[in-house]
């Protein structure tokens, strides 16, 4: 159970991560 929770946590790390790489790109294709 507590390596699920490590596992959860990890993905959504990882998925703000994407989201924030994916902004970070726009804006600066954008400018």
């Amino acid at each position: 159970m507590h390596v699920f929770i490590l596992c959860l946590n990890y993905t959504i790390v990882t998925l703000r991560f994407k989201d924030s790489i994916k902004e970070t790109n726009t804006s600066l294709i954008g400018e």
